[in-house]
């Protein structure tokens, strides 16, 4: 039933957008769907222009060029770039910093001298409230980073390499 339930997806998206054209006829829609609903027209595009009789563009991210595909193709850049680097600690978020409740063994953190309740309060210098500020810090970071940890009351610099 893939097709059936295709169908009905494209129907009700279509219908959607139609009917918000028609109550805001002075403004535009953009609508953010997979390749799928929109290649060749196939899925939204052909049902919103059955309902309007307006003819939207069609725009697809790295597609293959082919003849009627899409309106405009646009092509991002490849990213070349290292694997993504990882201290190798479970951490929870304490509000005054990153509460390290596990080492891995063998992991980064583990051969900088970072322990369990320890608790990370800045990476080269940055301060660190929440896992995404660490995961920030860590896709940026260089080789080496210098972290600021609290342990047992007494804050300590620590040096890691990745």
């Amino acid at each position: 039933n893939f097709l059936q339930s295709q169908i009905i997806w494209d129907e009700t998206m279509a219908e959607t957008v139609a009917n918000y054209i028609k109550k805001n006829p002075d403004r535009k829609v953009i609508v953010l769907a997979g390749g799928g609903h929109i290649r060749f027209r196939y899925g939204i595009p052909n049902r919103v222009e059955r309902r309007t009789g307006l003819r939207g563009l069609t725009i697809l991210l790295d597609d293959q060029m082919r003849k009627g595909i899409a309106d405009y193709i646009v092509y991002t850049a490849h990213i070349q770039g290292e694997q993504e680097k990882r201290l190798g600690v479970v951490v929870r978020e304490t509000g005054k910093g990153l509460l390290i409740e596990k080492v891995g063994k063998g992991t980064v953190a583990e051969r900088g001298g970072l322990k369990e309740g320890d608790i990370i309060l800045s990476f080269d210098g940055k301060k660190i409230k929440s896992v995404s500020d660490l995961k920030v810090h860590l896709f940026f970071s260089d080789k080496k980073a210098n972290l600021k940890i609290l342990r047992k009351n007494q804050t300590k610099d620590i040096q890691i390499e990745f």
